[in-house]
């Protein structure tokens, strides 16, 4: 096609080109520019819940389960579950109250505590991972305790409880 064929198309098929031209340039360049700025909000909430997770890990299921009796878990919990509920999942917040329930109800909080961390798994990239309960707790408790892990998962595990202090009416046997 030359120059004189161009001249002689008519002149809606050339402004029609030009106009076409010029929309698929700015729909491109809008595409790209909102695809880049989706790619930084999906960045900052990816490194967000990295932090928040990994606060949860160490700064609340350390000391719980390793009984840590100064750790104040309830102010902890409501400072962070402040800071969770605009940056995890569904699905994690659902299991956090699901911990919750269990902790106070005194149910099987390391297996609630174990579903957690799988949705916690699953929020943070994770869709398709595999691991199980079972695997999620053995990875957390000592090797000698994995028999209770079966227990925990079956629902017959309780937390043991701590022997109550003994009270001023109660002769004290060391005396």
């Amino acid at each position: 096609m030359s120059l004189t064929d161009v001249v002689t198309l008519p002149w809606w098929v050339v402004i029609g080109s030009v106009l076409v031209a010029i929309f698929v340039y700015f729909f491109r360049k809008y595409y790209e520019d909102s695809l880049a700025r989706r790619q930084a909000v999906e960045l900052k909430l990816a490194e967000r819940k990295q932090e928040l997770y990994m606060d949860f890990m160490t700064k609340f299921w350390g000391p719980v389960t390793q009984g840590d009796a100064k750790f104040d878990g309830a102010s902890f919990l409501q400072e962070w579950n402040r800071r969770m509920i605009f940056t995890a999942s569904d699905d994690v917040l659902g299991k956090v109250q699901a911990l919750q329930h269990a902790s106070v109800a005194g149910g099987n909080y390391m297996k609630a505590g174990a579903e957690l961390f799988i949705a916690m798994r699953r929020d943070m990239g994770n869709a398709n991972t595999r691991v199980t309960a079972q695997q999620m707790l053995r990875s957390i408790v000592k090797a000698a305790e994995w028999d209770e892990v079966d227990k925990m998962l079956a629902g017959s595990w309780q937390p043991k409880t701590q022997p109550p202090p003994p009270s001023a009416s109660q002769p004290n046997p060391k005396t």
